[in-house]
């Protein structure tokens, strides 16, 4: 049955996947990020594309020019297929591009004959045939291989449905009739597997119950069930929507409580990764899987990326990979090029992000005795500047900016002044400029992409940790794909801050890795004892060596404490006199520099002014 017209409006309007708008970015806008964005889409597309054998495959690993003997990657990974496959409907339905269509066809081929062979295999000890997490490039699944794997059929549905809904062929991929149809095999997959806790997390590695896979089967079958009632399949339709309403109660469970949402519950190694192992023990789950959750399966009522939790745990993961926060007794890297490398092209970058804190594997190797390091993935970096744009939009919906106790953490790593719980209405200046700085933000995690992509555009799984060398696969068809959804994200984003003011950027300060001779004579004093002295002494990111360099204590907080880890000494030397911020205009000397925050400005002991007052808004005290 064909999809008609009627049909296809209800099915484009009720779709829970979101718009892709036509651009509007404005070149005032680190119009480098552009540049480097104009350039590299394009690339990624390519590779994408080159991805896909004959048969129709989507080849996680490298392809053609640059595969080389020994590519560990050459495999069709249901989830790397689904995401790679979502990408390229994304970017289709925004450029109609004519390379694309028959690469479908060629997938829409592969995915019958998979389905097909995996209804004829026999699993074992997991009950879902269509929950095997790869195939060897002839069909049939991978048995010797990390399965099962429950968002696998979540995600390849979504791939579908944004097809359909480019093209308008709906009837084509799902038929209420036969449940062989692709998007209704995936779709009924997840009716029957929703409930169990026995597979893995996207990096087959830690089996339980994990916050991708809910959230990828969520959304699936919530837009399963605008399709299914388009093509006049409403008991389909209302058995999807009563199982997302299950799926959607689990989802509840897995904020800590404290300050992030949990990756996985009941996690136990199901891998021989020794660093999952270490995850495992350290039951925290504080893991980049969260955010990729975040912006390949959340809407407005379900984790959207601006919701407080969703960026209490955006922030963690930049602890993580700056602070040393649940940094493992035991670990390989040291993220030593976040502390190091601050700055592309003169501009500001944002730190560079990996899997999880306690990760070893470094493309090939995952036991202490062999890796050489987990690297920052591409993958993941690119995650971080996507949440960001998909921020701006969810804001612009809501009306609103929330900032609660859960997410304050958050505010002033974006560098918004008066970060402290409130609500910013649409229309204040305030939210105009924490539009912008959203905006900016993201497009520092890009400039980290841009810097260790090959000049030929090349993007492999991970980047070195101290040196940024590419390892792992050197071509990776995920790692295109997430750069050309960040790059939609970015064009909905730009169209609604519409090239307004520029942002000022916050100068990224030069932070070290080791021992810095003092430039000042050290000032005597003591490191207090309660937390409640402590003055910001650092910068996101700093080390302890570099702290101490500055003449200031160092003392790591408590996960998801606001007491800063660098702090000033309190002078022992003289007496404290209360210095004054009430200075006349005419005296008011400037202590900060463009786009200094409040509080940056106060850990500097400078005075802060309210905007609306003329003159410096941070200015030396009398």
């Amino acid at each position: 049955m064909q999809l008609t017209s009627l049909a296809l409006l209800c099915f484009a309007a009720g779709i829970h996947a979101r718009a892709v708008l036509s651009p509007r970015a404005s070149s005032n806008i680190n119009p480098d990020v552009t540049q480097f964005l104009a350039r590299q889409v394009p690339i990624a597309e390519a590779r994408m594309i080159a991805h896909i054998n004959g048969d129709g495959a989507v080849v996680a690993g490298a392809a053609a020019p640059v595969l080389t003997p020994g590519d560990a990657y050459q495999y069709y990974w249901v989830r790397d297929g689904g995401l790679t496959m979502a990408a390229l409907a994304d970017l289709y339905a925004a450029t109609q591009s004519s390379d694309v269509p028959s690469k479908w066809d060629l997938f829409y081929q592969w995915t019958i004959k998979t389905q097909a062979n995996a209804r004829a295999s026999s699993p074992g000890w997991f009950k879902e045939h269509q929950a095997w997490t790869k195939y060897s490039l002839d069909g049939q699944p991978y048995q010797q291989w990390m399965s099962p794997q429950y968002d696998g059929p979540a995600l390849r549905a979504s791939a579908f449905m944004k097809w359909a809904k480019a093209t308008g062929n709906a009837g084509k991929y799902y038929v209420a009739s036969d449940p062989n149809s692709v998007i209704k095999t995936d779709l009924d997959s997840i009716v029957n597997s929703y409930s169990v806790e026995d597979g893995y997390e996207p990096w087959e590695e830690v089996i339980g119950e994990h916050f991708f896979v809910h959230m990828t089967q969520h959304r699936a079958l919530l837009d399963g069930a605008d399709l299914a009632a388009s093509l006049g399949d409403n008991a389909g339709a209302q058995t999807y929507r009563n199982t997302a309403q299950q799926v959607r109660n689990l989802l509840n469970s897995f904020w800590d409580g404290n300050n992030h949402i949990k990756s996985t519950l009941g996690g136990k190694n199901g891998g021989q990764n020794q660093g999952a192992q270490a995850k495992c023990d350290a039951n925290a789950f504080v893991d980049i899987s969260s955010i990729l959750a975040i912006i390949h399966a959340s809407d407005d009522s379900t984790f959207p990326a601006n919701d407080p939790q969703v960026q209490a745990t955006f922030y963690e993961i930049i602890r993580a990979f700056t602070q040393g926060a649940y940094k493992p007794s035991t670990v390989l890297s040291d993220w030593s090029l976040n502390q190091k490398d601050t700055t592309f092209n003169g501009l500001p970058m944002n730190p560079a992000v990996g899997r999880y804190p306690e990760d070893i594997y470094d493309g090939a190797q995952y036991t202490y005795a062999s890796s050489k390091g987990a690297g920052f993935w591409f993958l993941a970096t690119n995650a971080m500047a996507e949440t960001l744009y998909l921020a701006v939009a969810a804001n612009d919906r809501t009306g609103a900016i929330t900032i609660t106790s859960q997410n304050v953490g958050f505010w002033k790593f974006i560098g918004l002044a008066n970060a402290t719980p409130q609500t910013i209405a649409k229309g204040d200046p305030a939210f105009a400029q924490a539009q912008l700085l959203l905006v900016d933000n993201a497009d520092r995690f890009i400039r980290r992409t841009a810097k260790y992509v090959t000049p030929e555009g090349y993007m492999s799984e991970q980047f070195q940790f101290a040196t940024g060398a590419q390892q792992g696969t050197q071509d990776l068809a995920w790692s295109y794909a997430s750069v050309v959804s960040a790059s939609l994200a970015r064009t909905a984003a730009l169209a609604l801050v519409d090239g307004g003011a520029v942002v000022i950027p916050t100068p990224t300060p030069t932070a070290t890795t080791g021992p810095v001779k003092p430039t000042a004579t050290p000032t005597a004093g003591v490191c207090p004892v309660s937390d409640a002295d402590k003055k910001d002494c650092g910068f996101a990111g700093i080390t302890q060596s570099g702290c101490e360099a500055k003449n200031c204590c160092w003392k790591a907080s408590t996960p998801g404490s606001t007491v800063p880890w660098c702090f000033s000494k309190i002078d022992t030397t003289t007496t404290p006199v209360a210095p004054s911020c009430n200075v006349a205009l005419a005296s008011k000397k400037d202590c900060g520099f463009a786009g200094i925050n409040q509080s940056g400005c106060e850990a500097k002991g400078c005075c802060w002014a309210p905007l609306s007052v003329a003159g410096p808004w941070c200015f030396v005290k009398a």
